[in-house]
C-alpha cells in the first residue's frame, strides 16, 4: 500500500527513488520509514576524531538494499501517522539501518527495534562510534562543533589539507562540509522541485540558474511547498551547470 497519487498508483511496477536514509518515493508518493530517524543527507557525525558523512552513508545503505532486492518495497501505513512499515524482499529496511548503526529508534519504536539499536550502540557501529547530533535536533539547526569548523574551513582561501579544532579536513570535494545539500529549483512552469545528492545529475544542477535555493533537509523543503523532482521529471533536472 502506497501513498495515493492520482493517475500513478496503479502503475504495474512502482517507480522507486531513495530520497534520504529513512525516506523513499514510490510512484510519486513520499514513504517515510516508521519508528526510526536517520541522519539528514548533509549531516556529519564524528568517529575517531574525524567527521564522517553519516547522513549520506545511511542513504547509500538504503539505496543499496533497494538496488539488490529482487522485489520492490512492500509498505503498509502505521495508523495515526504519516509513516510506513516496509519490507524489501525478506529485509526490513528500518531494521537494517538500525543494525548498521545508521539510524536511531524513536520513542514509540517496538521493543525489537530498540534492541537492534542497542546492539549497534554496544559494538559500536555507525553513528555510535562518536559524538553526533540527534537528527531531530540537527533539523532545528544544532550542529557538532566540528561541523561548524568544517564549514568555516571550506571557505578558507586554500585547497590544502588542514586541521581545525583537532579534526582533519581534506580539500574539496567533500560533500559533508556544506550541511544544506538539498537543491531547490523553479521550473519554467513555476513548479518548485528539490533534488538530493542521490538523484542522477545532482552535481550539475545549478540552483542560481534555476532561481532556487538550498535546504538542509527534505522536511524543510517539503514544508516550504517544494516537491521531489527526480521521478516527476523522469530523472532529469530542469537546470544544469
Amino acid at each position: 500500500m502506497y501513498p495515493k497519487v492520482v493517475g500513478r498508483l496503479d502503475a504495474p511496477a512502482p517507480a522507486v527513488a531513495v530520497i534520504d536514509g529513512d525516506t523513499l518515493e514510490i510512484n510519486g508518493g513520499i514513504v517515510r520509514l516508521a519508528y526510526i530517524d536517520a541522519p539528514e543527507l548533509g549531516q556529519s557525525c564524528e568517529a575517531g576524531g574525524h567527521l564522517t558523512a553519516c547522513g549520506s552513508d545511511a542513504a547509500f545503505v538504503l539505496r543499496k538494499l533497494i538496488g539488490i532486492a529482487d522485489a520492490k518495497p512492500d509498505c503498509a501505513p502505521v495508523a495515526g501517522t504519516d509513516a510506513f512499515v516496509c519490507r524489501v524482499g525478506s529485509a526490513d529496511p528500518a531494521e537494517v539501518l538500525l543494525a548498521s548503526g545508521l539510524a536511531t529508534a524513536m520513542a514509540d519504536a517496538p521493543a525489537y527495534y530498540r534492541a537492534v539499536e542497542r546492539r549497534a550502540r554496544d559494538v559500536p557501529l555507525g553513528i555510535w562510534k562518536g559524538p553526533f547530533v540527534a537528527p531531530e535536533e540537527w533539523r532545528t539547526g544544532k550542529r557538532l562543533p566540528g561541523e561548524i569548523d568544517a564549514v568555516r574551513a571550506a571557505s578558507a582561501p586554500t585547497d590544502w589539507p588542514r586541521r581545525v579544532a583537532g579534526l582533519a579536513f581534506l580539500p574539496e570535494p567533500i560533500s559533508h562540509r556544506d550541511p544544506c545539500v538539498i537543491k531547490g529549483v523553479v521550473s519554467s512552469a513555476a513548479d518548485r522541485w528539490y533534488f538530493g545528492p542521490l538523484d542522477p545529475g545532482y552535481a550539475t544542477i545549478d540552483v542560481k540558474a534555476g532561481k532556487g535555493r538550498t535546504f538542509c533537509s527534505i522536511d524543510e523543503a517539503r514544508s516550504a511547498g517544494w516537491h521531489h523532482g527526480h521521478l516527476a521529471l523522469g530523472g532529469r533536472a530542469p537546470f544544469h551547470n
